[in-house]
């Protein structure tokens, strides 16, 4: 007994099985649009092509048997691919429960090749062989399985720690931002920095064995030579940024204070922050961090008030303590027009700082060593964006600030970190 099969494929537009009626419709074709649902690809019957239901573009499509097979070929080698990853995903998964796994934590197969300076500043290729991480130092050297390892091997999770940084003045600074918030706390506290370790033997599964000491000189000598040529900033760059922020520092204050009473009365310094004046900026020396301190006359008592929820933050309470003289009545002005309630409001006194930047690039200043200026808004800070003479592009964040002690922070939970990390207090008890 015999049976006549009919193709049969479902149209794309009423989804109705309808039998392919073309005698020289092509065999790959149907088996492709029978096998596989491709979003691209649509099969419409004849009823649904009589009603023209369908985007003209259809019928201008050409070589559409070349396209399936292109298709067809492209599905046919992801379905290999497929099956590799499987068989390789099953393998892995036997290592693993075996508890056989490299250095490298990826199974042990990492990279064999590793570069490394010679003493003469050359660089040489080491091969190291995979290794079972679980046994013995003598079964490695019998076994022929010595340590993977690669010059990124060496920057893995080998542990870290966070020590507290302080700075010279040892004061604490808050920028303004924010309704009745001061954020971005640029305070000893708020600078951290981290120690990457060095595994003290290839396999570090155990950790119990020490290496040679040709092998952790190779490896101090590896972790100089990327210091000195990817992360460290070189000193002649780092000098040449440096001056020409200090000549536009040296620029643009006269003007201000020469220009808003209420600036030259508030300005106290330049306090200079960030990563690259603490030596933490790595790659290029482009980005500069400087608060504009502003000191309240002793007539005007200003306070923190922290959020109990998240001890950084906080509010700042102003209060008249004393007659003001003539002379600094506009400073009196300033505080009642950009407060509520007593408490300063930063989004006003930021608007106001963000105006004289304005006023300054407005005046078109001619900057020893600077072809171009621009400003812009990037949070609370007034980011000047400067292009050199040599078409070196700098960026310097300036943010308004007031400036208290540590003794503001006895009240709050970081007085415990306080204790636990003990830093020079400040002398003055109050610097605003």
């Amino acid at each position: 007994m015999s049976f006549i099969t009919q193709k049969v494929l479902l149209c794309s537009l009423c989804e109705k099985i309808v039998p392919v009626e073309e005698d020289n419709f092509p065999t790959d074709l149907h088996a492709l649009l029978s096998k596989y649902c491709i979003p691209q690809l649509h099969w419409i019957c004849k009823s649904c092509e009589k009603q023209n239901v369908f985007k003209s573009s259809f019928r201008k499509r050409s070589n559409l048997e070349d396209d399936v097979k292109l298709l067809k070929a492209k599905v046919e080698s992801l379905e290999i691919e497929v099956t590799e990853i499987k068989k390789h995903v099953a393998l892995k998964a036997r290592d693993y429960d075996s508890g056989s796994f490299g250095s490298s934590g990826v199974f042990g197969e990492s990279s064999s090749d590793m570069e490394y300076p010679n003493a003469d500043g050359s660089i040489n290729f080491r091969n190291y062989r995979n290794v079972d991480c679980h046994r013995s130092i003598s079964e490695d050297c019998q076994g022929g399985d010595s340590c993977s390892s690669s010059a990124s091997s060496y920057f893995q999770t080998v542990g870290s720690c966070s020590s507290l940084v302080t700075e010279d003045d040892q004061r604490f600074v808050f920028s303004l931002s924010r309704d009745n918030q001061i954020v971005d706390c640029h305070s000893p506290l708020s600078a951290t920095r981290s120690c990457i370790g060095i595994p003290d033997s290839c396999n570090i599964s155990s950790g119990s064995e020490e290496a040679s000491p040709k092998k952790k000189k190779e490896a101090h000598a590896l972790i100089h030579h990327i210091s000195n040529t990817k992360i460290k900033i070189d000193d002649k760059e780092s000098t040449k940024s440096s001056n020409i922020v200090d000549a536009f520092l040296k620029c643009i204050t006269p003007f201000l204070k020469k220009k808003d009473v209420v600036f030259n009365n508030l300005y106290s310094r330049d306090y200079r922050t960030g990563s690259s004046y603490n030596d933490l900026r790595i790659s290029a020396a482009s980005e500069y961090d400087v608060d504009i301190v502003f000191k309240a006359p002793p007539e005007i008592n200003l306070e923190v008030e922290f959020f109990k929820e998240i001890m950084a933050y906080g509010k700042v309470k102003w209060q008249k303590v004393g007659d003001i003289p003539d002379s600094k009545i506009d400073i009196l002005k300033f505080f009642e027009k950009n407060s509520l309630d007593g408490y300063l409001q930063p989004l006003k006194i930021s608007a106001w700082f963000q105006g004289l930047i304005d006023l300054f690039m407005l005046s078109s200043p001619e900057i020893s060593g600077i072809k171009q200026l621009k400003n812009r808004q990037s949070g609370p800070a007034r980011t000047i964006e400067i292009v050199t003479d040599e078409d070196y592009i700098l960026h310097i964040d300036l943010v308004p600030v007031f400036v208290f002690s540590y003794d503001i922070l006895e009240t709050t939970k970081i007085k415990e970190i306080l204790e636990k990390y003990p830093v020079v207090q400040s002398v003055s008890t109050l610097t605003i």
